[in-house]
């Protein structure tokens, strides 16, 4: 075998390799859009139980607090909230890490503070609405907005 064929051939090698990675990379973002979709489908035909467990699988191997568990967690509380379930979502948020990021900490406390309201727990919402408006983080206007409101 002459230098030509072998550099050829790992050529060919590392475009095959390269084509592969993309094929599943795109496959991985699409796995996550089915997934959610049909996650979604279930939850709005009245099996919302099913679509919490199919959520719990999703999560299982997930790295807690990682981009991908935070985005099935979002997507739990859109569930949890359709249908009501105002205890069993405060439960999920107060499992989350304390070191999420800026975004998704303010959505986290944003949404205890909607559970503590719908749960009629209106001492506990207005203590922490109180210390999210005095806090120092640094959030959207509409952010900030919101905490006032509620």
């Amino acid at each position: 075998m002459d230098k030509k064929q072998i550099i050829s051939k790992k050529s060919t090698r590392r475009f095959t390799f390269g084509v592969l990675f993309l094929c599943l990379s795109v496959f991985a973002s699409f796995s996550y859009a089915e997934t959610t979709k049909t996650i979604i489908q279930v939850a709005q035909s009245g099996a919302p139980g099913l679509a919490m467990h199919m959520l719990d699988q999703k999560q299982k191997y997930l790295s807690n607090g990682s981009e991908a568990f935070l985005r099935y967690e979002r997507q739990r509380h859109q569930i949890l909230r359709r249908w009501k379930q105002w205890k069993k979502g405060l439960d999920h948020l107060n499992r989350l890490p304390k070191s999420l990021p800026a975004s998704d900490q303010s959505w986290a406390d944003t949404l205890k503070v909607i559970y503590f309201i719908e749960l009629q727990q209106y001492d506990k919402a207005l203590q922490r609405v109180r210390t999210l408006l005095w806090s120092d983080k640094k959030v959207s206007k509409e952010q900030f907005s919101l905490w006032q409101k509620l």
